[in-house]
Order: C-alpha cells, then sequence, then structure tokens
C-alpha cells in the first residue's frame, strides 16, 4: 500500500492564468471562525503550480528561442536550395560573362547536408527544455508551499504554548500573593512567553516572504486571504525502484538530453564529412583514415596522435597524383598544371583537417555524455539515499513524539498532586514542544527529499506514486468482420527518447471502460513490434523512420481473443484508440475464397493477382469505392488476369469493397480484403 501521491502535471496555456485567478477571486470557502469569522480562498498546489508555468518568465524565453529556430530552419531551407539553383543554373552576363553550372565545393557540400540537421537539433533541445522550465516552476513552488506550511504550523504552535503559558501565569499570579507560589515560577514562564513571542515574530517575518516569492511566481499577491493547501508528502518507495527512477532521469534529465544530442549531433557531423571524402577520393587513400573514423562513429576511443598522424598521411597522399610531369607528345608538362581546383587537396583547401576535428569532438561529445551518465546514476542514488534517511529520521521523531506525550500527561498529574515542581515539569513540556517542532521540521525535510528526487527523476516519483510504475507514460487471424460500435476513453501514447534513438509507447484504458483490455500489440508494417503486450505496460524500441512507415496498427486483446485493431498514425505523439465495443466477431477462416498480391511498379502504379478457389465460382470482379465509385471503371475484372491501376495509389485496399461475379456475370455476394492475412473474404450473411 503506498502512503501519499503526488498532484498530475497538467500543463497550461498562458492565457488561463487570468482564468485561473478569477476563478481564485469567486471560489471561496468558510474556515471555522478564529478571531473573527473570515472567508478565505483556498488556493491548491495545482492551480499554483499552473499559474506559475502560465506566469514564468523562463518559458517564455525558450518558446521564443523555440520559435527563432523553427523561423531559421525554415530559412536555412530555403537558403540551401536556392544556392543548389544557382550552383546547377547555367547564367551570363552582357559582357558575355558565363557561369556554367558547378558541383558544390566541400564547405558548400557539408553546409547542404548538415546545418538543417544542426539547426532540427536546436529544436530539439528547446523543445525539451520548455518541458524541463515547467518541472523546474512545479518544484519550486512545492518549496514554497512547504515553506509556508511549515512557518504556519510552527506561528500556530508557537501560539498555542504562548497561551497555555498565559493561562498558567494568570493562575498562579493570585497564588504568589496568596504564598501558595513561588514569584520566581511566574518570570520564569514570562521570560518563556518573551522569548517564544519573539520567535513567533520572527517566523511570520519568514512567512511573509515566502508569501511574496509564490507570490511573485504565480502573479497575484497572496499575502492574506487565501489558506494554502498542505503539500507534506510521506511514501514509501521501494529500493527495487530505484533503477526504473533512474531510466527515467536519464530519459528526461534536460542537461543529460543536451549532452546526447550533442554526442548524435557529432556523430552525424563526421559521418557527413567523410561521407563527402568518400565519394570524392579513392578508397585506397581513404583506407588510410576509414579505421579511425569507423571506430569514432562505432562510440570506441581512438589516439588523437595516431589518428593525426595518419589524418597528415592522407592529405599527402590525395596531392601524390598530381606531382611529377605530364607527357604529351614530345613535350612533358607539370601535372599540377592540368590539376582543378576541387583536385587533391584543393577539394578540401578552406579546412583540410574539418574530418579530424569533427572526429575528435565526436569522441569528446561521447565521453562527456557517458561521464554525465555516470554522475546522473550516482545522483539520483545518493538524492534516494537521502531520502530513506529523512524518512527514518521523521519515524524516529514520531515515536519520540508519542514516548515524550505519555510522560508529559503523567507529570501533570504528578504537578497538580503537588508531587512534582514547575521547573520539572516546564522541562518536560519544553522537551516535548522541542519534539514536536522538530518532527513538524523533518516532516518539511521528508517532503523535501521526495520532491527534490521527484525534480531529479524528471516526475518520475510522482507516477510512481499514482500509478505503482516510475515510467510517466505509463485483430488476428480469421477475425473477418465487425459492427462497429466506437467505445471512448482510450488512448495511446508515443513518447520518443530522442538522445537513445528509441521511442516509449504505451495505451490508457480507463477503469470503467466498457470493452475488456487485456493486452495489446504493435504493428509495423505487418511486423510486430515486441509482441504481445499487456496494456499497463509500455513498449520501448528503436526509432523508425517515419518515411518508411506504411501501416501502424494497434493490436487489442481480451485474454487470447482480439478485440480489434485500432489504425494510428505514428506522426501523432497522443490520439483516441478507436475501440471498438458491442462488437460481434465473426470468423473469415469459413469466408475465405482466395488470396490476393500487391506490387508496387517503378512507373507509379499498383499490380493486383487474384488466386481464387475453384469451389468458390468466381469470374469476375468489380472494386468499388467511396459508396458508387469504381477503380477501372464499370467494366468487369477477370480474376486470372493482372489488374492495374492508378488510383489504387490513393487508396487503401481496407477500403474497398469487392463484388464478385460468375462466368457468366451474374452477381454472386460481395466480398472484402483482409489485409492482415492477404486474402479476399466474403461478407457474412
Amino acid at each position: 500500500m503506498k502512503h501519499g501521491y503526488f498532484l498530475k502535471n497538467r500543463i497550461f496555456k498562458c492565457s488561463i492564468s487570468m482564468i485561473l485567478a478569477a476563478t481564485l477571486c469567486v471560489s471561496g470557502v468558510v474556515l471555522p471562525p478564529q478571531d473573527t469569522y473570515a472567508a478565505v480562498k483556498k488556493l491548491t498546489l495545482n492551480q499554483a503550480q499552473s499559474l506559475a508555468v502560465a506566469n514564468s518568465a523562463a518559458i517564455e524565453k525558450t518558446e521564443g528561442k523555440l520559435a527563432t529556430q523553427e523561423a531559421a530552419y525554415k530559412q536555412s531551407v530555403k537558403s540551401i536550395s536556392l544556392k543548389k539553383k544557382r550552383l546547377n543554373t547555367f547564367s551570363w552576363s552582357p559582357l558575355l560573362s558565363f557561369k556554367f553550372p558547378s558541383k558544390p565545393s566541400y564547405s558548400q557540400e557539408f553546409e547542404f547536408t548538415y546545418k538543417p540537421i544542426q539547426i532540427q537539433g536546436m529544436i530539439n533541445d528547446y523543445q525539451h527544455q520548455f518541458s524541463a522550465d515547467k518541472v523546474n516552476e512545479y518544484n519550486k513552488v512545492r518549496g514554497y508551499y512547504v515553506s509556508i506550511l511549515s512557518d504556519q504550523e510552527k506561528i500556530d504552535f508557537s501560539q498555542r504554548r504562548i497561551d497555555a503559558m498565559n493561562r498558567v501565569i494568570a493562575k498562579n499570579k493570585p497564588l504568589v500573593l496568596a504564598g501558595k507560589a513561588k514569584q520566581s515560577d511566574v518570570d520564569t514562564m514570562e521570560a518563556s512567553v518573551k522569548a517564544l513571542s519573539n520567535s513567533m515574530a520572527s517566523d511570520m517575518r519568514d512567512l511573509e516572504a515566502v508569501k511574496k516569492k509564490l507570490g511573485k511566481a504565480i502573479g497575484m499577491d497572496v499575502s492574506t486571504g487565501y489558506e494554502f493547501e498542505n503539500p507534506f508528502r510521506t511514501a514509501e518507495i521501494p529500493r527495487s525502484a530505484l533503477k526504473t527512477l533512474t531510466q527515467s532521469t536519464l530519459d528526461n534529465d534536460q542537461n543529460y538530453y543536451v549532452a546526447c544530442t550533442a554526442a548524435s549531433t557529432a556523430n552525424v557531423k563526421v559521418n557527413t564529412y567523410y561521407q563527402i571524402l568518400k565519394s570524392h577520393y579513392k578508397s585506397g587513400d581513404m583506407a588510410i583514415i576509414s579505421g579511425y573514423i569507423n571506430q569514432v562513429l562505432a562510440g570506441q576511443t581512438v589516439s588523437s596522435k595516431a589518428f593525426k598522424k595518419a589524418y597528415d598521411e592522407f592529405i599527402v597522399a590525395i596531392d601524390r597524383y598530381w606531382e611529377g610531369k605530364k607527357k604529351i607528345l614530345f613535350f612533358k608538362f607539370p601535372k599540377v598544371w592540368f590539376k582543378s581546383e576541387n583536385d587533391g587537396t584543393g577539394y578540401v583547401e578552406d579546412e583540410p583537417y574539418a574530418t579530424y576535428e569533427a572526429a575528435m569532438e565526436c569522441q569528446e561529445a561521447r565521453l562527456e555524455k557517458e561521464q554525465m551518465a555516470d554522475e546522473l546514476t550516482q545522483q539520483v542514488e545518493d538524492t534516494f539515499n537521502s531520502y530513506v534517511s529523512m524518512k527514518n529520521a521523521y519515524k524516529s521523531l514520531c515515536e519520540q513524539v508519542d514516548d515524550a506525550k505519555a510522560k508529559l500527561e503523567k507529570e501533570e498529574v504528578l504537578n497538580l498532586a503537588g508531587e512534582l515542581s514547575y521547573e520539572e515539569l516546564k522541562s518536560s513540556q519544553d522537551s516535548y514542544a522541542e519534539l514536536q517542532n522538530s518532527m513538524l521540521l523533518a516532516l518539511a525535510d521528508y517532503s523535501k527529499a521526495l520532491y527534490e528526487l521527484d525534480k531529479l527523476t524528471c516526475g518520475a516519483v510522482s507516477s510512481y506514486l499514482e500509478t505503482g510504475s516510475a515510467d510517466m507514460f505509463a485483430v488476428g487471424s480469421g477475425v473477418s468482420f465487425i459492427d462497429e460500435e466506437i467505445a471512448s476513453g482510450a488512448y495511446y501514447f508515443i513518447k520518443p527518447v530522442v538522445q537513445n534513438l528509441e521511442f516509449i509507447f504505451s495505451i490508457h484504458i480507463p477503469e470503467d471502460f466498457s470493452v475488456q483490455v487485456s493486452d495489446y500489440e504493435l504493428i509495423v508494417n505487418g511486423e510486430s513490434i515486441a509482441g504481445k503486450v499487456p496494456s499497463d505496460e509500455n513498449i520501448r524500441h528503436m526509432m523508425l523512420t517515419l518515411d518508411a512507415v506504411d501501416t501502424c496498427i494497434v493490436r487489442i486483446y481480451d485474454g487470447d481473443k482480439v478485440v480489434c485493431d485500432c489504425n494510428i498514425d505514428p506522426q501523432v505523439y497522443s490520439d483516441k484508440l478507436n475501440i471498438v465495443s458491442g462488437y460481434n466477431v465473426r470468423s473469415a477462416e469459413n469466408s475465405k475464397i482466395g488470396s490476393y498480391t500487391s506490387t508496387e511498379t517503378t512507373y507509379g502504379t499498383v499490380k493486383l493477382g487474384f488466386k481464387v478457389d475453384e469451389g468458390s465460382k468466381v469470374a469476375y470482379v468489380r472494386l468499388k469505392y467511396d459508396g458508387d465509385k469504381f477503380i477501372g471503371g464499370e467494366e468487369l475484372v477477370d480474376v486470372n488476369k493482372p489488374f492495374e491501376y492508378l488510383t489504387l495509389m490513393s487508396i487503401s485496399l481496407k477500403d474497398i469493397e469487392l463484388e464478385m461475379y460468375d462466368k457468366d456475370g451474374n452477381h454472386l455476394f460481395d466480398g472484402y480484403f483482409d489485409t492482415n492475412n492477404n486474402v479476399i473474404c466474403k461478407n457474412p450473411e
């Protein structure tokens, strides 16, 4: 059983700050009377966090940088396109200065290939920074709430002690006059009241200062008239969760993300330079440096001195062909006379060692990334150990407070009976008060440790306490026909982990969902990714090239029974799953009448081939779509001949209805393409 919880992070646009502020101004709750009957407005932690996000200058700054880089990317692509066009275009001036089409230089080729990738990497960094800024705002507000509630509790506790002491003083002053009490006891109590009042005044000043900080963060004055939600949290997180907490940190930490993207971008930079050189120079010359570059690209460490020596040899080798003289008839000419600006070192004249420097930068970036991963892993472990220490300290103080309370209750009875002096009783009262105060501070430290661990793990602690998992994200052969009734509330989520070139896929099924869902399967281009997975678990896989994804399906299971197939768009990171309910699943095994093949031709059409079962009596078909439209016209298509038509390129076979005819042209029945099994099926009657 888990103790405590964290509020879910919700993301709001900047414009919502005014709406929330207005809501807070009109939604008051009346608390029990203290000194006066006063209506106060309750400001929940979730509301304050949302307002802080909407009011954050850091988030606004990141949004501005992101917009700038997106504009720079568009401009870069446009500029490169124009430069390429100018290079490939013949032009001349009125003075008969001709410019013929030419190939890009070494530096130009690199710019054309790498610059858009570089800017896209910066865009990814700012997008990730945007999420990190939100987490920072959440954690900042949590810290203010812990401080506010801690100060309020200390002030309330001090006030209760002062009130209790004043009652004792008022009771003992008449007894002093009657000779039944000591004046020294009254003087001691009055001195204690004064010291406690001074301490309480200091706490009140601290409270006002923290309220001002919170007000500045959320953009509204909360110095008076607001009640703050209790932010103190306790939780039992087993050490077995440390591994998943660490992985979440590595997946989402902003600084590590930047280090990973820097390493990935550096790797792309090296590979870009290397491929340009390979396309220009002979393989024999490239062999001098290829081994070193391939090691760097594979994540291995190479000696910079040995690589530099080999690169020097490469520079000499590519110019060796232009040494000596070339004989034409009876004359000899220096070979260098025939050397163009793109031959030998001329091609890399501006930056001859660019590839070497890029490789060394790539190696350094990789080593920095690995070092940061080690440091983050250790930091998570240390912070987790700190959380455990704070938890144990709080539990120990709770036990001490219980013991001190029991002891104090006994001594109060003895004092009333005259068997214990006030000095002895006051010592126990002070000890109990100090323990209570220490317990309160320990609870605050405990909460701060939890929040700090949650911040470090980028919200994984919140996810663990809410779902039991540190992951923050947290139809088959023979099925052919479903009478659909779409059920609502089911979604899929795709989270790219750019730094590891991976993605995390998960689905969300509400508890009250009308369809029973036990497992799911992600199928891309007909191939299963990770197989059948329980519905409350996710899939972690290497990223797929979106251009190569033709079909992406989420297959939903209820035990061993397939419920349905849900088509999704892999370029949309979160969307609704159209899971059917109230379904009647009918087997396709008995309705199968043949098979088909679908082949894309080199000139942009699709060729369909049919193979029907002999007993089906099907000789001709017509392909219908959009209700009353036919592909290739209304003429019947011979199933023994391949059918080819351009329209198929824009129509999915799933959306095509088949009309089946016998050899005499009589209509037999209608059917459909079962694209999961590449078979033709008869519609159920």
